[in-house]
């Protein structure tokens, strides 16, 4: 009896030995996917906060643009302006200040009401 349990314990020996390493093996590839899955994580949040930023500047550029265009669209009205004035026989003369004010303060005013309605 006690040969059979002497050689059942050697032949135990190597099966140990292979479940061990088996086991060893399944435990660091497990905690090697946990790291990727930790930077797959911290990757996405870069990403996301990159896509924000990204999207409030083009939010900001924007607007920009837009008060560009207002600023163009109204000097593009003030030539025309001063082109029917030349022509209407008022000469070379330059406007009063006080109208240049009011067109700069005009376009303020376009400017303002644009954000209001945003």
């Amino acid at each position: 009896m006690e040969d059979i349990f002497i050689i059942g314990v050697i032949m135990s020996v190597p099966i140990t030995a292979i479940l061990s390493a088996t086991f060893l093996k399944y435990k660091k590839l497990e905690l090697q996917q946990g790291k990727e899955k930790n930077q797959t994580s911290a990757q996405l949040e870069q990403i996301l906060k990159m896509t924000q930023s990204l999207a409030k500047e083009n939010a900001e550029l924007r607007q920009r643009i837009e008060n560009l265009e207002t600023i163009v669209t109204l000097g593009d009205i003030s030539a025309d302006f001063k082109q029917v004035r030349e022509s209407s026989g008022a000469g070379q003369e330059l406007p009063p200040a006080g109208q240049e004010n009011m067109l700069s303060g005009e376009i303020a005013k376009i400017i303002a009401d644009r954000k209001k309605f945003r």
